[in-house]
């Protein structure tokens, strides 16, 4: 199922010639980011075991009805011949330029860009403090940039907003989609828990996901009847699963297909936040296998 995460550029004022815009330090991010990286490899291949997982407090909390999973003879994404990558996934984004209160598109307006990237997620396991358990540690960023033409005629008050696609999880083994919280504007964390049944043994497992968005490159040049706004947004997020010693079975999908063309006023409330039920991947409405990209988290770490 397809779900759009909405972020805004908050406080971000343009008039005339004189720009709020300007500071860019898009390679020396991309530097630090390398470096993280090529840091992360090292540790992974090491094997070094991190620290133990300590939640931050989250803004919602859900809890899901006891799920009763029952053995299989062959998992589902075998069944179903799903094709894993390893690497960078692109994927796409909606932007907007909007009035100060969001409420509508400012005319004559034009997106150049909107083409974004998962870089490849990075991932650990090591033992919770609960015996028995285990927390996989998954954390992966979005990269957008995005350049926008904004006429003269808009005045001098406006800020754009965007929507990215949300990154999901479903179960190797059953296809089942894990419960999860759709970011709105107004949300950045959550935690998401209940039991699971299996072989006559509950489990009470927990997911916590924290989310933080960066500018790396705010810059604006002039152009014939008007100015084009360059922005370059990378959104870091980290989730934690708290499992049963054992489980291997996590896999990450993200919508890869191009609906960036969606208009304005059919987006989704962007102050809207919910939660998603689990489901069979694929059962849902315009689910299609062939608009997803699948990533196996244990083939990651």
């Amino acid at each position: 199922m397809k779900k759009k995460i909405a972020l805004l550029m908050a406080l971000v004022m343009l008039s005339g010639t004189s720009m709020s815009c300007g500071h860019n330090d898009r390679d020396r991010r991309r530097e630090e980011r390398e470096q993280e990286e090529d840091e992360d490899e090292e540790e992974e291949t090491s094997g070094r075991t991190v620290s133990t997982f300590d939640p931050d407090p989250v803004d919602i909390t859900e809890g899901f009805d006891t799920f009763y999973a029952e053995p299989v003879d062959t998992p589902w994404v075998l069944e179903n011949n799903v094709p894993f990558t390893s690497g960078n996934v692109t994927t796409y984004f909606n932007q907007f330029i909007t009035d100060y209160g969001h409420n509508q598109e400012i005319e004559g307006t034009e997106i150049y860009g909107n083409t974004a990237t998962l870089y490849r997620p990075v991932v650990r396991h090591y033992p919770a403090e609960q015996p028995g358990y285990t927390v996989y540690d998954i954390e992966y960023s979005i990269d957008m940039p995005m350049s926008a033409f904004i006429p003269d005629s808009a005045g001098s008050s406006y800020t754009t907003m965007w929507w990215y696609e949300e990154v999901a999880f479903l179960d190797y083994y059953t296809g089942m989609t894990l419960p999860e919280v759709v970011y709105s504007l107004n949300t950045d964390s959550y935690c998401v828990s209940g039991d699971v049944v299996y072989e006559g043994h509950t489990y009470t497992v927990y997911r916590y996901e924290y989310r933080e968005t960066e500018e790396i490159a705010n810059t604006c040049t002039s152009a014939d009847g008007g100015t084009v706004w360059n922005i370059e947004s990378v959104t870091h997020v980290h989730t934690y699963f708290i499992v049963p010693t054992g489980y291997d079975g996590l896999v990450m999908y993200v919508y890869t297909a191009d609906n960036s063309d969606v208009p304005f006023d059919e987006m989704d409330d962007p102050y809207d936040h919910y939660y998603e039920e689990p489901h069979i991947f694929g059962e849902a409405e315009d689910e299609n296998f062939d608009d997803y990209a699948f990533l196996s988290i244990r083939e990651l770490g």
